[in-house]
């Protein structure tokens, strides 16, 4: 390895010394050189030393053009060696001092920032999304809620899907860090997107609708104009014998270019939105914040009956399963922790394994008071 470090060496000082100070060093040839170099420590498996070498060759493209992609893919390839090598140190079990995080951590940040430039902002999601999952991975759970947090504000206005996954990460994140208040701050946002999202259908039709009486106003205001009438029947003499269903275009056109509800909102949105509920129904609790955890529940049984008004389409909480969770709710508050095995046995098939997590939170916390 000793050769490898050397022949680096070799290459950075030759792009120090300037034999004409008129003349640039030539970078591309140094780009090539340090591939070579970055490949060889890759396959002596030394990933500290190749990322080294990416953070040099990204200097060598944004010497070449300031802020290009391929500036912004070495960043990403060095921070990416740097977390592979994290990740096998911390499965090995072997004592580290983490000490190259904060490196990996800048070299996304600084890939994030020249996509910010080009207003990349999917891919600038995807690196904060990548970058929290694997600070979640290492066990760096308040950094990594951080980051799962920016990912979601980018992607609420793309991706709203995407961005109530980020946040579901996030409040996993705090309530593995017994941070419960932070994990209720994160589902109440996912409830504003999903609240958001799964608008009436008839709110989007009205917006529709009076997008084509303002349409139609307009050209009729047109076609009235005097000293225009020959010119538009003309037009519209045309285009009825070349296109009898021109009308029928134009508001095909309209109707694309509204936002309506998907297929994918109209189901899965209000799901989300009760499931949600469910979290923070269970999360006042493990807080002995019954009011609270009283009020969810009515909205969750408000959510239910909208559901099934609207799309024709039962939720997957019965109405023994509401029973349940108020009974817990009753228990906890009474402090009857006797009863709690039984109801933690009737819920556990109907939650998933976060509100199960939750639950078994509850449970301990009640038991500890025996």
């Amino acid at each position: 390895m000793s050769h490898l470090i050397d022949s680096y060496k070799l290459i950075s000082q030759k792009l120090k010394k300037k034999k004409f100070p008129m003349r640039k060093p030539n970078y591309s040839e140094a780009v090539d050189q340090y591939t070579q170099v970055m490949n060889s420590f890759k396959r002596e498996g030394n990933n500290i030393y190749a990322a080294f070498c990416c953070l040099s060759i990204g200097r060598c493209e944004q010497a070449i053009k300031a802020s290009s992609s391929a500036e912004a893919s070495c960043y990403i390839d060095a921070g990416y060696l740097i977390w592979e090598n994290e990740i096998a140190t911390n499965e090995s079990e072997i004592i580290s001092f983490e000490e190259n995080i904060p490196e990996a951590i800048n070299c996304y940040l600084l890939a994030i920032k020249i996509y910010q430039n080009y207003k990349r902002f999917s891919i600038m999601g995807t690196l904060y999304f990548e970058m929290a999952s694997i600070l979640k991975r290492l066990n760096k759970l308040e950094e990594g809620a951080e980051y799962f947090q920016k990912a979601a504000e980018i992607q609420r206005t793309e991706s709203p899907i995407s961005a109530i996954n980020s946040l579901k990460e996030a409040a996993y994140c705090k309530i593995m860090e017994w941070d419960y208040k932070g994990a209720c701050d994160y589902l109440d946002i996912i409830v504003n997107i999903a609240s958001e999202t799964t608008q009436p259908l008839e709110t989007r039709m009205n917006q529709l609708s009076l997008l084509n009486t303002t349409t139609n106003s307009s050209f009729d205001q047109i076609n009235n104009n005097s000293n225009h009438n020959n010119f538009f029947n003309n037009i519209n003499n045309n285009n009825n014998n070349n296109n009898p269903n021109s009308n029928n275009n134009i508001n095909n056109n309209i109707n694309n270019n509204t936002i309506l509800p998907s297929s994918v909102s109209m189901s899965l949105f209000p799901f989300i939105l009760i499931e949600t509920r469910v979290s923070l129904f269970l999360l006042y609790i493990l807080q002995d914040s019954f009011s609270k955890s009283q009020a969810q529940l009515s909205k969750l049984v408000n959510d239910i009956n909208e559901q099934h008004a609207q799309y024709s389409a039962g939720s997957e909480l019965s109405e023994e399963t509401i029973a349940i969770l108020n009974n817990l709710l009753i228990a906890c508050e009474r402090k009857e922790v006797n009863g709690l095995p039984a109801i933690q046995r009737e819920l556990w098939s109907s939650l998933n394994d976060v509100q199960n997590d939750i639950l078994q939170r509850i449970w301990c916390a009640n038991k500890m008071l025996l």
